[in-house]
């Protein structure tokens, strides 16, 4: 399951636009198989995203923090654990004729 907390406003007519999204992702124990072909339970986990994004005018600057508290037992197969903290950020730039 999923749970979002979503913060959002637009400030100075429309100009500023800052949104802030937290969301917590959890993911329960599950049958799956190994390497053998056998079915094994994987254990449950729970993580946490963060992703920020303000919008000036027609510049959107974002930053996205996946994964943030840094679980490193997180596995979807038995032995294959996800990626551990991942960080990206950029600009965005709308041209308009």
């Amino acid at each position: 399951g999923r749970l979002t907390l979503d913060a959002h406003g637009i400030f100075y007519g429309g100009d500023l636009e800052p949104s802030l999204r937290i969301e917590g992702v959890r993911r329960g124990s599950m049958l799956a198989m190994d390497g053998t072909g056998a079915l094994v339970p994987t254990t449950a986990y729970t993580m946490a995203n963060l992703q920020l994004e303000i919008r000036i005018l027609d510049v959107r600057a974002f930053f996205v923090f996946d994964n943030f508290t840094n679980i490193r037992t997180a596995a979807d197969l038995p032995g294959r654990f996800l990626p551990g903290s991942k960080l990206y950020y950029g600009l965005r730039w709308t041209f308009r004729n």
